[in-house]
């Protein structure tokens, strides 16, 4: 999946590597793969959906200083600076870990993302309140149906529904953090040859899924790829997405157009740097790079592909079924079969041989 990346030409190395799902494109290029490059392009992320009560809790502290930057600059030498090792698994199906945080590496980012989160959150609530008071003073004039107050309301849903989903990418980042998988932030990457884009790649020789980052992204466009990556981390470990190992033309079997569109509409839920051209399943599609050639989204399947959609793994990925000894030996050499790291029920599943 990751470092499926690539322009047509290109070619991965080595089996029992990192398998990267996608590298994406320069920055004039389409995003492609599971790993697209997005372009600084900063959007305003307007949500449509319709919803009328906020879970939020208002005034919420943010876990940073405004002032800290996500970015640690370039690779010296032109090398990646990876800022957490693993020892190897002698197993292949990774079970308990540890208590603590399985989210490794430069957790700096992690920070980040959340800051914003809470940047965004306390902003939608003072703009939801100051409407409120709006909406109030109209009712008290008898105004309550006018031009202005119905423009009122329709930005209360506008903001409660981006925090329902700002509340949900907290929600995310508490699973990976808790999961016994563990997820190791790199920066200093040069996969995309630029240093411009990055990545989400398993690591097949230390079990951990990798989340890279180029040496020359900084600022909320690094923070964009980083958002766009880590959603990509979090359907590994739901189940809705796997990663190959080798060469096999970045063709892993739950990688789908439904996970890259997630991964674009992260960053504009967060109003971060995003490509305008990827709204939909067929933008993302027919997204191409600067030359005019097709990009690396084209041949993947425009419906959902996970482990509860799998015809081999669906019934193991139900809520009450509880896996067998027989079952774990089944997945075992489903997964040395197919050459992928396959998540299940809290569980990886990679290759031994």
């Amino acid at each position: 999946m990751q470092d499926k990346i690539q322009p047509e030409n290109s070619q991965q190395q080595a089996q029992n590597e990192q398998q990267p799902v996608q590298k994406k494109p320069k920055a004039s290029q389409p995003k492609g793969g599971i790993i697209a490059k997005q372009r600084p392009i900063v959007r305003d992320s307007k949500p449509t959906i319709q919803a009328k009560h906020s879970p939020i809790v208002k005034d919420r502290k943010p876990t940073i200083q405004a002032k800290q930057r996500p970015v640690s600059k370039g690779a010296q030498n032109g090398k990646a600076k990876e800022t957490f090792k693993l020892g190897k698994n002698e197993n292949t199906c990774l079970e308990e870990q540890s208590e603590e945080s399985t989210i490794k590496g430069d957790t700096t980012y992690i920070d980040s993302l959340k800051a914003r989160i809470d940047q965004l959150i306390r902003r939608n609530n003072e703009r939801i309140e100051r409407d409120q008071r709006t909406i109030a003073n109209l009712e008290a004039r008898g105004r309550d149906e006018t031009r202005a107050a119905r423009r009122a309301r329709a930005r209360i849903t506008r903001n409660e529904t981006q925090n329902v989903g700002l509340s949900k990418v907290l929600d995310e980042i508490k699973v990976l953090e808790n999961s016994t998988q563990t997820y190791n932030i790199t920066t200093g990457n040069d996969a995309g040859n630029e240093g411009n884009s990055g990545a989400a790649t398993f690591n097949f020789q230390t079990g951990a899924v990798d989340i890279k980052l180029g040496s020359n992204l900084s600022g909320n466009e690094a923070l964009a790829i980083f958002a766009h990556e880590l959603k990509h981390a979090y359907q590994f470990e739901i189940g809705e997405l796997s990663f190959v190992q080798g060469d096999r033309g970045g063709a892993a079997s739950l990688h789908d157009l439904v996970d890259e569109l997630a991964g674009y509409e992260r960053s504009r839920l967060l109003e971060l740097p995003t490509r305008a051209s990827t709204n939909t399943l067929d933008e993302v599609k027919n997204s191409r790079y600067s030359n005019g050639t097709p990009g690396p989204y084209t041949n993947l399947p425009m419906e959902s592909q996970s482990t509860q959609t799998s015809f081999a793994l669906r019934k193991f990925s139900a809520t009450d079924y509880v896996l067998t000894d027989d079952d774990k030996a089944f997945l075992q050499a489903y997964v040395n079969a197919i050459k992928e790291a396959i998540r299940i029920k809290g569980v990886t599943y990679q290759p031994n041989n």
